[in-house]
Order: structure tokens, then C-alpha cells, then sequence
């Protein structure tokens, strides 16, 4: 939209199906978005970011502890509640903001697959040959303007120009993984910070709910309708991990019984045993790690962004905010 109000044609290409026509695939972790992430939308004038802030976003005041013993522990993120962060529904900012591109005249792609045989290299200072992958044939695209690669932690155009000698990079994969877990509404005594202990309350709607347990933990932020989007982090291999909680009778039953030692009152905030269960043992693992790249601009062919560049765990709340 930057380019497009700047008067330069745009062509995206994205790797999956138009995602404004399909259901959440259960695996997002929703936005925890600052004042200083804002920033980018708030540059592009007119009504977007009211539109944003209004029809998408939900106030967060700070971070909403569940402890083990049961008791609840605010804290703020502000100095009052004129200051907050937001959270906001990762496949419903981007619904929005495709909505946004196709009618400023950006021309969108589906279902092209970057493949990192691409080829950036040569001598002259713009142009390369982006070579696609869709589902009826391989395509290759001469591209003789600049090319912006925002495609993610697993980056094809990071691949192919490693591949030419233009750039190098680092991936430390993490062993732990994460799970999306829905709550529907939750409601109830436990949510809220109740300000036991000195402590300030503060209503569940607006908390960052973490329920930290050494080596996992739960988190969920809210959601616009009142649900909320949990993220369940843990090991992927080992006696209490993803892999040994299969959806199998005898890995619902350890999963069953690890919720119950740990997470007992998360429970009945997301519809049940049964409902945290299946969820755990049914939803994708999401893969969580670091990317360092060395080099992320070769001339005027191409620019690495966002996470293609630098990708980031999502612990520290900062990647859509930096």
C-alpha cells in the first residue's frame, strides 16, 4: 500500500489459497500489538488505522499471571489504563490488510509457491527470474523491478540467494513447539485478577493470561467476539510433549492426566477436559526458532523483510512490533 500510494504497480505472490475464503487452520498465535507497531498503519493515512484499532483490535492491560496454587497475579503494563497494548486476530489483520492492497490496486497471486531455484543474481543492478511452483505448472517470471521478500521464517527467496553465494544465514530450530487452543468464552471466578494479596485487579477481557509451568506453559489473548486464542507451549519429543500426547486412546489418557495435574483451572475456561485434550492432540504444531541473516538487500533486485530476514521466538511480544 506504501508503494501503491507512492504510484508504483504492485504484484504480490503468496504461496497458499486466498485466506480470506477459508477457515483459521489452528495454528496462529494472535498479535500483541504496541503503540510503536501501530506506528506502520498509522503512516498510511485515512481511516485504516481507526478501522483497525476499532473493528479488530481489543484493549490489553497488562499481563494476567495463573499460578500454580491457584491464585491470579496482575501486572500492568502502563502506568494507568490510558496505556495499553492490543491484541488483535493474526488471520483477521491479514484478511483486513489484503482487502486493503487489492483495492488500493495491488494485483494478487494465489497459490504461487516461490521456488528457491530463483535466480538474483547477475550483473545488472535490478531484475532477476522468480521461478514459481502452482498447482497446474512451474512458472518463471521476469521481474524486472525490485522484489520484496516477505515470506516468512522459512523464506525461499533466503534460500535462493544463499544458493547464488549472495547472502548467508543461521535457523536455530527450538525443540518446543506450540499449539493453537481456543477458548470459547471464557467466564468465571478464576479469569480475572482478583487483586488477592495487595495486588491490583483487573477484569480477565483485558489480560494476557499466562499460566507458566516451567518447562510449558498456556497463554491466550482475546479475541473480538469475546473467545480468546491460546497458545500451548512445549517439548515436541519426550515423556510429557506433543509426540507422546498422539491421538491415540493411550496418548489422549497421559494428555488427559497432564492437564489435570497442571492446567486444572484452564479447564473448564475452555469448554472442558475433552475440549483442551482434542485440541492438544488433533491441532498442527506450529515450529518456533531464531534466523540470523547476514546479508538481507542484494542491489535493487531484492529486499529480505520481517521474518524472512530476522525471525524471532514470539516470547519477547516484539516481531510484528519491530
Amino acid at each position: 500500500m506504501v508503494l501503491l500510494q507512492k504510484g508504483f504497480k504492485v504484484h504480490l505472490y503468496e504461496r497458499y489459497q486466498d485466506i480470506r475464503s477459508i477457515p483459521s487452520a489452528g495454528r496462529s498465535i494472535n498479535l500483541s500489538v504496541t503503540s510503536r507497531g501501530l506506528r506502520a498503519i498509522k503512516a498510511l493515512g485515512g481511516s485504516l488505522y481507526d478501522d483497525i484499532v476499532e473493528n479488530l483490535t481489543t484493549k490489553v492491560m497488562g499481563r494476567i499471571i495463573h499460578m500454580p496454587d491457584g491464585k491470579t497475579l496482575f501486572q500492568r503494563y502502563g502506568k494507568d489504563d490510558t496505556e495499553h497494548n492490543y491484541s488483535v486476530s493474526r488471520i483477521e489483520l491479514n484478511k483486513f490488510l489484503l482487502n486493503a492492497a487489492a483495492d488500493a490496486g495491488a494485483q494478487l497471486h494465489f497459490d504461487h509457491e516461490l521456488v528457491e531455484s530463483s535466480d538474483f543474481s547477475g550483473k545488472s543492478s535490478v531484475g532477476s527470474e522468480l521461478h514459481f511452483r502452482t498447482k497446474e505448472q512451474n512458472l518463471k517470471i521476469n521481474a524486472k523491478c525490485p522484489v520484496i521478500a516477505c515470506d516468512g521464517a522459512g523464506s525461499r527467496a533466503r534460500y535462493a540467494l544463499r544458493r547464488y553465494g549472495l547472502t548467508d544465514f543461521s535457523e536455530d530450530i527450538l525443540t518446543r513447539g506450540y499449539k493453537e487452543v481456543l477458548f470459547p468464552k471464557p467466564d468465571g471466578e478464576g479469569f480475572g485478577a482478583k487483586g488477592e494479596d495487595g495486588g491490583e485487579p483487573c477484569d480477565g477481557k483485558y489480560g494476557l493470561h499466562i499460566w507458566p509451568r516451567g518447562e510449558h506453559m498456556l497463554m491466550a489473548l482475546a479475541n473480538r467476539d469475546g473467545s480468546f486464542t491460546g497458545t500451548f507451549y512445549m517439548d515436541n519429543k519426550g515423556p510429557e510433549s506433543f509426540e507422546s500426547f498422539s491421538d491415540t486412546p493411550e496418548g489422549r489418557e497421559k494428555c488427559s492426566e497432564f492437564c489435570q495435574k497442571h492446567y486444572s483451572d484452564a479447564i473448564p475456561l475452555v469448554g472442558g477436559l475433552d475440549s483442551l485434550v482434542s485440541q492438544i492432540v488433533q491441532n498442527p504444531t506450529g515450529i518456533l526458532g531464531t534466523v540470523r541473516t547476514s546479508t538481507w538487500a542484494v542491489k535493487g533486485k531484492v529486499l529480505l523483510i520481517g521474518d524472512s530476514c530476522h525471525a524471532m521466538v514470539p516470547f519477547f511480544g516484539q516481531g510484528c512490533n519491530c
